[in-house]
């Protein structure tokens, strides 16, 4: 009979039910106030979720060596419910909800002057101050914003405007090329008559959009970031080149086409772009998707 030492016991159990064990380890959210193992050895309490770039979903834990304590990346560093296997998550396990039903889609109508109307992008609302009817803008809305009293052009074909009261999508061709004024036929002069002079036309100015701010910055104001898992934080935009966050740290940024670059204070190193009208999007990179959304408080 072969006689199999205790080393070599521990290390066939080690083997057997080690891959039980971990495939018995979940994930479970982890709150503040939860006592936590981390993967070293180390016990402490979560203080608190960051919601603030750049530790926005991350754990700070205190330690007896540690009280302030230290940030925690769960999805690069474990950390378990003290004395079980169970992974903490900053994000609660909830059932996904049930997709809702797409409404029908409207059929488009022409809105009339004075509409309230929504853009296409979430936060952009206006009022229609008229319906072009000279080229390059017939059948165009010119909409006037909080922040652009003289308007926009906006060509309905190409960019979606909905009525603010009930949604349906604004008329694509509001006027017909048939309903553009044009002048009436002169009549043929007659041999005898002498030709009347051809008046020349005066050329009408354009109107044209009204400028954007100087250097392409925000609209000034108090931005709410809304971050799934994590909360809303809020942003104020100062000035052209200035912001501060809800601690009151202050930093500088520059806006390159829709680019916001933040040069310097708590954002710094967050790749940025403008989405509308007082709205941008916070992520990591410039190819990852939206982590954040902030909107301006109107």
């Amino acid at each position: 009979m072969t006689r199999i030492s205790p080393r070599a016991f521990l290390l066939c159990l080690f083997v057997l039910t080690g891959p039980a064990a971990t495939a018995r380890a979940q994930n479970v959210y982890c709150g503040p106030g939860t006592r936590v193992d981390s993967q070293n050895g180390g016990s402490g309490t979560i203080e608190e979720i960051g919601s603030e770039s750049p530790h926005v979903g991350w754990y700070r834990v205190s330690f007896s060596w540690s009280p302030r304590g230290e940030w925690y990346d769960p999805s690069t560093w474990n950390l378990y419910v003290a004395g079980t296997r169970q992974r903490c998550s900053p994000q609660r396990q909830a059932a996904p909800p049930a997709p809702r039903p797409e409404p029908p889609p409207s059929a488009p109508s022409a809105c009339a002057i004075g509409t309230r109307v929504v853009g296409e992008h979430a936060g952009g609302t206006g009022t229609i101050a008229e319906v072009g009817t000279e080229p390059p803008h017939v059948g165009w809305y010119r909409v006037t914003f909080s922040w652009s009293s003289r308007g926009e052009w906006y060509d309905p074909r190409s960019w979606k405007l909905n009525d603010a009261a009930t949604g349906q999508r604004c008329s694509t061709s509001p006027v017909s090329d048939d309903e553009v004024p044009r002048p009436a036929p002169r009549p043929e002069p007659d041999d005898d008559d002498e030709p009347a002079p051809v008046p020349v036309p005066r050329p009408r100015p354009q109107p044209t959009a009204a400028p954007r701010p100087a250097g392409g910055s925000l609209p000034p104001g108090r931005y709410t970031c809304s971050m799934p898992g994590a909360g809303q934080f809020p942003i104020t935009i100062a000035d052209a080149g200035t912001y501060s966050d809800r601690g009151g740290q202050s930093g500088r940024y520059r806006v390159d086409g829709d680019q916001i670059t933040f040069e310097s204070g708590s954002l710094r190193g967050t790749f940025s772009r403008i989405l509308g009208p007082g709205k941008f999007g916070l992520s990591q990179d410039q190819n990852s998707s939206f982590y954040g959304v902030c909107n301006l408080k109107r």
